[in-house]
């Protein structure tokens, strides 16, 4: 009877891994196959015509200052993690490069309001800024 028991638990162990890791190699290649790969629809459009293809939606969003450059966001990372979960190097990201550059005073405001969290203030902010390239990467 231990033995079974052992053994299912076992089981439900290998199974929920599995579980997890065709859910984040299946986000992967969504956002790769529709977005990066696709990228061309996107471009030099707004970020709210990708916001509202997306299936899945980030769930944060973190800037990317250039060393040279200290007050300005020229990408924004979005991360795709699940609720209460924190990054690891599994975590998929979709980065955005933006047309213009973003006062990173602005930015900032959203970030330390919202604890980096992508909301709707974040989705109306970032909707009307024209996207320069689209990278994914885990």
């Amino acid at each position: 009877m231990k033995t079974s028991i052992k053994l299912f638990a076992l089981l439900l162990f290998f199974f929920t891994v599995r579980t997890k890791a065709q859910t984040v190699s299946d986000t992967l290649q969504y956002l790769k196959t529709n977005f990066e790969l696709k990228k061309a629809n996107y471009i030099g459009k707004p970020f709210s015509r990708l916001l509202t293809d997306l299936k899945i939606q980030p769930t944060q969003s973190w800037h990317i200052t250039p060393f040279r450059k200290k007050y300005s966001v020229i990408s924004t990372d979005f991360y795709f993690l699940k609720k209460g979960a924190t990054y690891t190097n599994r975590t998929i990201v979709l980065s955005i490069y933006w047309q213009e550059e973003i006062p990173k005073s602005t930015v900032e405001i959203y970030e330390n309001k919202n604890g980096y969290l992508f909301t709707s203030d974040e989705r109306t902010f970032y909707g009307n800024k024209i996207v320069k390239d689209i990278k994914v990467y885990r």
